[in-house]
């Protein structure tokens, strides 16, 4: 009851992408919200093909930089790490 969603982290996922996507698509079959976290940034040819899937409700892009740390960083209601990374919404940053 307590799960909304799933969020592909901890690793890139990109790097196996077409495992994650259908993944997330089974997850989306449940009703649950999905996000991808990518080092990747906004423009790259990889992240357009998680767009084109549309299974993400969220994806966050940018590598963690240390030199960028913050502690104030909101998007969606979730703090970034860093000020180089950014949450993007379907339906409102994405179709």
């Amino acid at each position: 009851m307590f799960n909304q969603g799933i969020i592909f982290a901890g690793l890139e996922w990109t790097l196996q992408l077409d495992e994650c996507i259908l993944l997330a698509a089974e997850a989306k079959k449940h009703e649950l919200l999905t996000m991808v976290y990518t080092g990747n940034v906004w423009e790259s040819s990889v992240v357009k093909k998680i767009i084109k899937s549309h299974v993400f409700d969220y994806i966050k892009c940018g590598q963690y930089d240390e030199t960028l740390k913050t502690a104030n960083h909101i998007e969606y209601g979730i703090v970034l790490a860093s000020s180089n990374q950014h949450i993007y919404k379907r339906g409102v940053d994405y179709v």
